[in-house]
């Protein structure tokens, strides 16, 4: 499988890697990077996150935590796609996706 983040999750990413440099300059990177290698797992082990939706079975929504942030993704044939990135205690209103 291989692992592509949409428009909207690379949006949240810098977002999130924004709040990280104001907030913790010093390890800001080591928390994205290490957020970043852990997503890549998911094209080794897809099925990692949480189902959320029943759906047919060449087409699963999931959800992982990773850390403090919860990665929404879609499994659709060989693709990952990575939907959403958010800090878990972060208001999620208009970030559902």
């Amino acid at each position: 499988m291989k692992c592509v983040y949409t428009h909207e999750a690379v949006v949240d990413l810098e977002r999130i890697r924004i709040f990280l440099i104001e907030h913790y300059s010093e390890s800001y990177s080591s928390i994205i990077e290490e957020l970043i290698e852990r997503v890549a797992k998911l094209e080794e082990f897809p099925r990692l996150g949480s189902r959320l939706v029943s759906s047919p079975i060449a087409l699963e929504l999931r959800e992982i935590v990773i850390g403090s942030y919860v990665v929404r993704y879609l499994i659709l044939d060989q693709t990952v796609s990575i939907l959403r990135v958010w800090y878990g205690k972060e208001d999620r209103s208009g970030i559902e996706s």
